[in-house]
């Protein structure tokens, strides 16, 4: 099930969209507020200090540090801008009554880092799935089915399949098909052995002339 979570597409399909639609419903539910001066008020305060936090994040990322490399984009720079405005709104929404507000704040906070995550993976289309976007392998073995040679060949050694005939003591070829397998009854006749050692004087000619 793990496994299956992992390989859910992000970039494509009703996951982000499911994200951003719960991002927005959770940003209209901390504000439907009675509107009062203290209330609009404390929402500027925390949409101005998510805007002064996104472009610190700029300038130390991207202006001073450089860590990508390259400017990432209007675009992405505008999700940054408001995953940080969201979560400042969460914040001052914290504490104030009713409860459900704090608890839909408390919730609301990584609904919309994930929605900005998801934002900027897909403006950049560079992981698939949430396994990849988490840096997490998913193992997915290789099933490899046996061959026809192999198949032949155990079909060849016995009478069924993956099952191999005896092999004689002294020779150690395999025993012709006539011969009964273990445990079998059998009520004719049969020759007292069916192996023959070769004379001892025939390896030492094939020794000396060969």
């Amino acid at each position: 099930m793990f496994d299956a979570l992992l390989s859910i597409d992000v970039l494509d399909g009703p996951i982000p969209f499911t994200v951003f639609g719960l991002a927005g419903a959770l940003f209209v539910a901390l504000l439907a507020r009675r509107p009062s001066l203290r209330r609009l008020r404390t929402l500027g305060l925390a949409v101005a200090c998510g805007l002064l936090a996104a472009v610190v994040s700029w300038l130390i990322c991207v202006r001073w540090l450089n860590l990508f490399g390259e400017g990432l984009g209007m675009g992405n720079y505008l999700w940054v801008a408001a995953a940080y405005c969201g979560v400042a709104v969460a914040a001052v929404s914290i504490g104030r009554t009713p409860r459900w507000r704090t608890v839909v704040a408390i919730v609301a906070a990584p609904v919309f880092v994930a929605a900005a995550a998801l934002g900027i993976n897909a403006d950049y289309g560079l992981d698939r799935t949430l396994g990849n976007l988490l840096a997490i392998t998913v193992p997915s073995p290789i099933k490899v089915a046996p061959s026809h040679a192999t198949a032949r060949r155990t079909t060849s050694r016995s009478g069924r399949t993956g099952r191999r005939r005896p092999t004689c003591r002294c020779t150690g070829r395999p025993a012709p098909h006539t011969s009964r397998a273990r445990g079998a009854a059998s009520t004719h006749a049969r020759p007292a052995s069916t192996c023959h050692r070769p004379p001892w004087w025939r390896d030492r000619l094939r020794c000396r002339w060969w």
